[in-house]
């Protein structure tokens, strides 16, 4: 997300909502968003 910022230029203060999702079945230990959500996103 940080990356995805720095790229396009937008303001961070002005994203209200992130949604994030994956295609893997579920059990498999991959969950993008979690894992988004316990590193933090400094905005």
């Amino acid at each position: 997300m940080k990356a995805l910022v720095e790229k396009t230029g937008i303001d961070p203060h002005s994203v209200d909502e992130v949604i994030l999702g994956q295609v893997l079945t579920a059990g498999t230990g991959q969950n993008p968003a979690r894992q988004s959500a316990i590193r933090g996103w400094a905005a």
